[in-house]
C-alpha cells in the first residue's frame, strides 16, 4: 500500500510536508485533493483528517493530518540518526525545532490575513492587502533567531526552516519584498529555497498560484 500524501498546490502546509518526503527520499503516492468538488469534506478525506484539511497523510492504514505533525512522524518513523537531523533526537535540539513550529502556526495566519489568497482565488474578491506590521515583528524575531544559528533552530536545516519557508512563500503571491532590514532572513530564504528539492516540492507549485493570484487581482 506505501504512502499516499493528499496534497493541493495552493496549500504551503503541502509544499514544507513535500519537501520532508523528498528529502528523507521516501516514495508516495501523490492524491491531488479537488477543493472545487469538495474533496476535503469528503467522508473519505475526513476519515485522515476530520478537520477536512489538507495536508494528509495515509501510511500503509496509519493516517494523519496536520502538516506539522506528519513531518514530525515521517522523520520519527524514517530518518536514520545523522549529525544533521530534520528533527533531532536530542531534547533540546528538538525542543528548539518544536518551538519554531509552534511559531509558525500564528505567523501563517498572519500571512494569510496580509495577501487574502483564499479571497482572491476561490471567492472572486480584489480586497487589497492587509495589515503589515505584524509581519515585520515576525520578521524581527527570524531575525533574531538567525543571529544565533545558521537556520532557524540550529546550524542546518530542519523541518522547522521547511515549515517557516513554505508559510513565507504565500508573501511571494503579492511579490512582497520588504525584506531591507533583515539581512539575516534574506541570507536564509536565499539559502533555503537553494535546497534540492525546493524548486520540485515547493517553488514550481509557488509559481503556478502566483501566476492565479496575480491574474485574478489584475483582471
Amino acid at each position: 500500500m506505501g504512502i499516499t500524501f493528499y496534497s493541493n498546490v495552493v496549500s504551503p502546509p503541502c509544499r514544507a510536508v513535500w519537501l520532508t518526503l523528498k528529502t528523507l527520499g521516501l516514495e508516495f503516492k501523490l492524491h491531488e485533493v479537488n477543493f472545487a468538488e469538495m474533496e476535503h469534506k469528503s467522508p473519505e478525506f475526513l476519515a485522515v483528517n476530520p478537520r477536512g484539511k489538507i495536508p494528509g497523510l495515509n501510511d500503509n492504514g496509519f493516517v494523519l493530518g496536520e502538516s506539522r505533525a506528519i513531518m514530525q512522524y515521517l522523520c520519527n518513523k524514517f530518518e536514520k540518526k545523522n549529525e544533521n537531523e530534520l528533527y533531532p533526537k536530542d531534547p533540546q535540539a528538538r525542543a528548539l525545532v518544536d518551538q519554531m513550529l509552534y511559531i509558525d502556526v500564528d505567523a501563517v495566519e498572519e500571512f494569510y490575513s496580509y495577501v487574502k489568497p483564499f479571497q482572491v482565488l476561490f471567492l472572486e474578491q480584489k480586497p487589497g492587502l492587509g495589515e503589515e506590521s505584524k509581519i515585520q515583528d515576525y520578521f524581527k524575531k527570524l531575525e533574531c533567531s538567525l543571529s544565533k544559528n545558521k537556520f532557524l533552530a540550529a546550524d542546518h536545516f530542519t523541518i522547522a526552516d521547511f515549515s517557516v519557508i513554505a508559510s513565507i512563500t504565500i508573501l511571494d503571491l503579492c511579490k512582497y519584498d520588504n525584506f531591507g532590514e533583515f539581512p539575516k532572513l534574506k541570507k536564509w530564504m536565499e539559502a533555503m529555497r537553494a535546497l534540492p528539492g525546493f524548486e520540485e516540492c515547493v517553488g514550481t507549485h509557488v509559481k503556478s498560484v502566483t501566476a492565479m493570484y496575480q491574474g485574478k487581482i489584475n483582471a
